[in-house]
């Protein structure tokens, strides 16, 4: 019998409880293992423990940490960590073009954006 192939296992950030479920959904239905998270301190303690996390995902605007700041502290502390961005917001995305490296996804995005910029990130990680 063959050994399974990992499943990569996706930290979600955000702190609407509707677009993390749907988030979560989608995320699912591509395949991903899925744990969330409503703040940047909650992720940040899930990071701390969870080795097995590959990826974060989280808005761009939430209160109290914003998703920048997080990626800065969450790939301190696991520098292999991928990181994807999300946001409705015109002017962070603007920001996040001047940045090399970032993806940022715009909301609201769909299971044909979503896969693509995961598998991006993924990619670009490893």
């Amino acid at each position: 019998m063959g050994q399974l192939a990992h499943t990569p296992k996706v930290l979600l950030v955000d702190d609407d409880p509707f677009v993390r479920d749907t988030a979560g959904e989608l995320l699912r239905a591509l395949g991903y293992d899925v744990v969330s998270a409503a703040s940047g301190d909650e992720a940040l303690d899930l990071l701390s423990w969870d080795r097995s996390i590959d990826v974060l995902f989280t808005d761009v605007r939430m209160p109290g940490m914003d998703g920048f700041t997080l990626a800065d502290f969450a790939t301190v502390l696991r520098p292999e960590l991928a990181v994807l961005f999300a946001t409705a917001f015109a002017d962070a995305l603007a920001g996040a073009r001047t940045m090399p490296g970032v993806t940022i996804l715009q909301k609201p995005y769909r299971l044909a954006q979503l896969g693509p910029a995961i598998g991006g990130v993924l990619t670009r990680a490893a």
